[in-house]
C-alpha cells in the first residue's frame, strides 16, 4: 500500500540521490525497486522538523529498526510545482547510522 502511494507521488523521471553511498536512482521503476529490495524494515520513525517552501520540502528525523541500530536522516525533496498537484521530481537523502 505504501509504495503505491510512492510510486503515484513520483514524477516517471524522479531522481533519488543518496549522497552517503553516492548512488542515484532514476525514474519510478528503479526508485521502487530500490525500496521493495530493502531489508531492513522500520519498527518506528520519529520525525522531528518538517519545512516547505514553494515547490521544496524537507524533513528531517530517526528511524528505528528492530535490529537496533538507528538511522538519522534528512531527505530534501524538490517538486514539479508549488501548487497540490506537484508530484517529487528530485530527492537528495542525507542518512547516518548512530
Amino acid at each position: 500500500m505504501m509504495l503505491i502511494f510512492v510510486e503515484k507521488s513520483l514524477n516517471p523521471s524522479a531522481v533519488w540521490l543518496k549522497v552517503a553511498s553516492n548512488e542515484a536512482l532514476t525514474g519510478v521503476e528503479q526508485i521502487i525497486g530500490k525500496l521493495k529490495d530493502s531489508k531492513e524494515k522500520p519498527s518506528e520513525i520519529t520525525i522531528l522538523s518538517v519545512i516547505t517552501h514553494g515547490k521544496f520540502a524537507s524533513i528531517d528525523g530517526v528511524v528505528n529498526y528492530s535490529n537496533g541500530k538507528p538511522l538519522s536522516f534528512c531527505d530534501v525533496f524538490t517538486f514539479t510545482s508549488a501548487s497540490n498537484k506537484g508530484v517529487v521530481k528530485e530527492v537528495r537523502s542525507y542518512h547516518i547510522r548512530n
